[in-house]
């Protein structure tokens, strides 16, 4: 074995977007963390909009669903560490849905009056 045996493999040239760093990352994150993931939208948030959207349809039962939901949501929004968007949908299905029960009640009691 002649000494070219005994060194290490050559380089490779930088790819598109610069140097990698010795963990591979081209981008240079510290060590131990990762790049940023996009949030998603909450699906329980988008599901107590819909709700409280059709709860006059639902006789009332829809926007009692919104305002679990968006309570729900709204618990894993903050827990999520940013993983999860949607804030504003949440508050939005809380708020509809409270206003078509309060609106689905006055009809009933002005209905029997």
């Amino acid at each position: 074995m002649g000494p070219s045996a005994r060194q290490p493999p050559a380089r490779p040239p930088p790819g598109p977007g610069g140097p990698r760093t010795a963990r591979g990352s081209q981008w240079g994150h510290e060590e131990g963390r990762r790049p940023a993931t996009v949030p998603r939208t909450s699906p329980l948030a988008v599901a107590a909009l819909a709700c409280a959207a059709l709860g006059w349809w639902l006789f009332g039962l829809g926007s009692l669903a919104a305002i679990a939901l968006g309570l729900v949501s709204l618990q894993q929004i903050e827990q999520s560490n940013g993983s999860l968007k949607g804030r504003g949908l949440a508050i939005a299905g809380i708020a509809l849905g409270a206003a078509v029960c309060v609106a689905y009640l006055l009809a009933i009691i002005v209905a029997y009056l």
